[in-house]
């Protein structure tokens, strides 16, 4: 740790799995949080995070982000038997969307990519090898996984933001997702959980979480994460991750079929039968 920071790998390991705990201690949180400064938020943070870190069983480390491939997945979670028929395969940077419908499992499947849920499955490959194979750290630190539920903790909005070691997030950034009728501004004190603001809001500060990194990630993984805003933010949102990652490879799950037709090719799940 540097600086009361943590590196992304660590708070990605973090981000997925904090709602496991924090609704259940929701009250103990929120007189802790009263009581803890940002250094001592990112050093609890830091802690937290080993006991919720996810291990592979792999221990290679990944050297090749540059392309994806899925097959035809099976996988058992929480007592349930998933099957995908997911021909997925991406070799260049680009805006990719998935269609799948709602219970399927895309999200277990996108999970396993990003090394935040293990599976004895082969079918998950990146750059040539099972995903199984792979170190987790290694895969944290380069491909960000972004979902509908956005945690925040108690602080201010720049502060939710700047959470990597390299983050720095600037007033022009800032201003490309939020305007003046969201009355929010880089200094807004934030609860915990950020239930003084709305649930559009919260994503939008974890899109600038991406947005502030210094290190462009080599793959962006958003889960329904622009869920909560309305077709036109979406549709800006896409434009701008767009421009701004250009050297990325990008998989983007939503609902909204016109956001679809800002992709550069659209890959359906489907159930394996």
């Amino acid at each position: 740790m540097q600086y009361g920071k943590i590196s992304l790998g660590k708070i990605i390991s973090f981000y997925m799995y904090v709602g496991h705990f924090i609704e259940p201690a929701q009250n103990l949180a929120d007189l802790r949080m009263g009581f803890l400064n940002a250094f001592e938020k990112k050093k609890l943070i830091d802690e937290i995070k080993k006991d919720f870190a996810v291990v592979l069983s792999g221990d290679k480390i990944c050297e090749d982000f540059s392309s994806i491939e899925f097959k035809n997945i099976k996988h058992t979670f929480e007592n349930k038997n998933i099957g995908i028929k997911a021909k997925l395969n991406i070799s260049t940077p680009g805006f990719y969307g998935i269609s799948a419908p709602s219970g399927l499992g895309k999200s277990t499947a996108l999970k396993i990519l990003a090394g935040l849920l293990y599976s004895d499955t082969e079918d998950v490959v990146l750059g040539g090898k099972a995903v199984k194979s792979f170190d987790t750290d290694s895969l944290n630190s380069k491909i960000f996984y972004i979902h509908d539920k956005s945690f925040i903790f108690q602080g201010t909005v720049k502060e939710n933001i700047e959470l990597a070691n390299t983050s720095h997030i600037t007033e022009e950034i800032f201003n490309l997702i939020f305007d003046n009728t969201d009355n929010v501004s880089l200094q807004t004190q934030l609860e915990t959980g950020g239930t003084n603001i709305s649930l559009g809001q919260k994503q939008r500060i974890v899109l600038l979480r991406l947005l502030a990194l210094q290190e462009e990630p080599k793959i962006i993984i958003l889960d329904e994460a622009l869920s909560g805003l309305d077709e036109q933010r979406e549709l800006a949102s896409i434009e701008i991750l767009k421009k701004t990652f250009k050297n990325t490879i990008i998989l983007f799950v939503t609902h909204r079929k016109k956001s679809f037709e800002l992709c550069d090719k659209v890959f359906e799940f489907t159930a394996l039968e």
